[in-house]
């Protein structure tokens, strides 16, 4: 598994974020983090957790001096080196249930990509239920087809994790 993190000025997230990633029952082998010109600290904290961490984890480090706002993800794909079958995605502000990697990865034996249900948090970790439009009952391909387009976006990238080797053929 490769995580790809994304990071952009979370400096007050980011330890947990990656701690998330570090307490998984199954760990990844890789983790490449993009980072689009924080100018909070965040830079500093990946840094650190990287040096602390090289032993336990490969890593690729994408650090932007200008801030590029957006097509992250489509660069990250394109330029780094990803040779593990399974991409989890992962953002910096936010953080992982510890059996989620292995979970999705046991529902990936037959599906090409998995996306979870959310937990929506404030920034103290409490929990923030109100029409939470991320949680969604299981349906198939074709009827969530049809309900993306009928009411738009409700999968969160960020619980996102793909069977890499299908995607590059797509």
């Amino acid at each position: 598994i490769t995580v790809v993190l994304t990071s952009y000025n979370h400096a007050q997230f980011i330890r947990e974020t990656l701690e998330s990633i570090t307490n998984q029952t199954i760990s990844p082998k890789k983790i490449v983090i993009f980072d689009d010109a924080s100018t909070d600290g965040s830079q500093e904290i990946i840094k650190d957790f990287k040096k602390n961490n090289k032993d336990k984890f490969e890593f690729e480090l994408i650090l932007n001096v200008k801030n590029q706002r957006t097509g992250v993800l489509r660069r990250v794909f394109n330029e780094t080196d990803i040779t593990t079958p399974y991409v989890a995605i992962h953002h910096s502000d936010d953080v992982w249930h510890k059996e989620k990697l292995e979970k999705q990865v046991r529902f990936l034996q037959s599906h090409l990509a998995v996306f979870t249900n959310v937990e929506l948090i404030d920034s103290n970790n409490n929990l923030l239920n109100s029409n939470n439009i991320f949680n969604q009952h299981d349906r198939n391909r074709h009827q969530l087809f049809k309900d993306l387009i009928a009411t738009g976006n409700f999968l969160a990238h960020p619980s996102a994790i793909l069977d890499y080797t299908l995607f590059k053929k797509i």
